[in-house]
């Protein structure tokens, strides 16, 4: 293999010596190539040549418009990396090329609907739409309405509401992260797994799934060592091509304040309320909690728990869909990657004020900003039962999912002169 033995009694290593015990040059460096491409076409125009809603409320603006969005990535990762030939554990990206587009037509429409009548100085309404086709997930529709009323001159209230999606990205669909798994992860479908949990299944009970999920009847409870692995199962943190994307509601209502006293005040405060549905993360669960939650089902007394609602067994559970197998049976690696999961609930207010004066030979600006969450909750139950409360908690569950801490208030306050 090239190795060049060492000699004790020279003062220090050959040259051969030196490199055969040194990684290769660039063999710890990842390339990463992303490249963003974006056409887009607008027409834009009013009807004042044509006609106006009403009498002084203006003509109606409109946009339409065409969108053709691409992504690609190129991710060159050396071999000593990918596969692992070192000492220590570590998990870096796996080398890829892929692509994803996006193409949309969208519009505008923003309506003047009243002007100068009593406790109406203006109204308008805007309405958009966009249909877009992703070259993963297909076809969806999103839209906003928003409200503008003016009752006097100083004064904006203003109300919205809108559907949004966010697409899978590039490594959240395709990104390979493997990793073995170093402490015991048992196959209940072969002899050393079933074993585990023999005292509690029998071959009657734990067989069909074992069958339902991939694994072949002739190598059923097998001790081939091919098969019959324990603890060198992989585990995949990576992409998964069969995600859908995320969908948002959002609605606002809100104050804005612009008092004509003085011209450089204005302040406003605004409700949000927004529900995210099929988030995309992780799974919460380990290896072990994705065979028991595929395979524990129907083992009385099982020394685990069994959630509540996974009682049967269901072959294309999520969990049971995680576990991939080989033809022979053997698991090929666990998913626990990218999966679509629950719904996000996020509400609170926002308040922005903003001031500015001539100040001895300059001029002070003065701002401030907070947003109070008065709810941020997390409810799933793709994998197992979690419906928590996250408001104010630096620490706990909700951090299984969510990268920071969420404040029950925060504010910034900037003074520049």
């Amino acid at each position: 293999n090239g190795c060049v033995p060492l000699n004790i009694w020279s003062k220090g290593l050959s040259d051969e010596a030196l490199a055969f015990i040194s990684y290769p040059a660039g063999a710890v460096a990842t390339r990463i190539t992303t490249e963003q491409k974006v056409l887009m076409a607008t027409i834009t125009g009013n009807t004042a040549d044509w006609f106006e809603v009403s009498r002084d409320a203006g003509p109606i603006g409109a946009v339409l418009g065409f969108e053709k969005l691409s992504i690609s990535s190129s991710i060159q990762t050396p071999d000593v990396i990918e596969q692992q030939l070192y000492y220590g554990f570590g998990a870096g990206p796996n080398s890829l090329t892929a692509e994803i587009d996006t193409s949309s037509v969208f519009s505008e429409v923003l309506i003047p609907l009243v002007s100068g009548k009593p406790f109406i100085d203006f109204m308008e309404l805007e309405v958009g739409l966009r249909l877009s086709k992703h070259s993963n997930t297909g076809w969806d529709k999103t839209y906003k309405l928003a409200l503008s009323y003016y009752p006097i001159e100083e004064v904006q209230i203003r109300v919205s509401s809108n559907k949004a999606i966010r697409s899978p990205s590039i490594d959240e669909l395709f990104q390979e992260r493997y990793f073995t798994f170093g402490f015991g992860v048992p196959d209940p479908c072969t002899m050393e797994g079933y074993f585990f949990a023999g005292v509690f299944a029998d071959f009657e009970t734990l067989g069909p799934e074992c069958l339902a999920t991939g694994m072949p009847e002739a190598n059923l409870f097998t001790n081939e060592p091919g098969i019959n692995d324990w603890g060198n199962v992989t585990g995949s943190s990576g992409g998964n091509a069969e995600i859908g994307p995320e969908t948002a509601k959002t609605e606002s209502f809100g104050v804005v304040w612009t008092p004509y006293f003085e011209n450089d005040f204005s302040m406003s405060l605004d409700f949000y309320s927004v529900t995210i549905e099929n988030y995309i993360n992780n799974a919460p669960v380990g290896p072990w909690e994705i065979l028991n939650l595929c395979y524990s089902s129907n083992i009385p007394n099982a020394p685990w728990e069994v959630p509540l609602g996974r009682e049967q067994f269901n072959a294309d559970s999520p969990a049971c869909r995680s576990i991939h197998r080989l033809e022979n049976g053997k698991i090929d690696f666990i998913h626990l990657g990218a999966t679509n999961l629950g719904e996000h609930h996020l509400q609170g207010w926002d308040l922005n004020i903003s001031y500015g004066f001539d100040f001895l030979s300059g001029y002070l600006d003065i701002k401030y900003f907070a947003t109070k969450i008065i709810k941020r909750t997390i409810k799933d139950e793709t994998f197992v039962l979690f419906n928590e409360s996250c408001v104010g908690f630096f620490n706990g569950a909700c951090l299984t999912i969510l990268d920071d801490p969420v404040p029950a208030y925060k504010h910034r306050f900037n003074v520049s002169w």
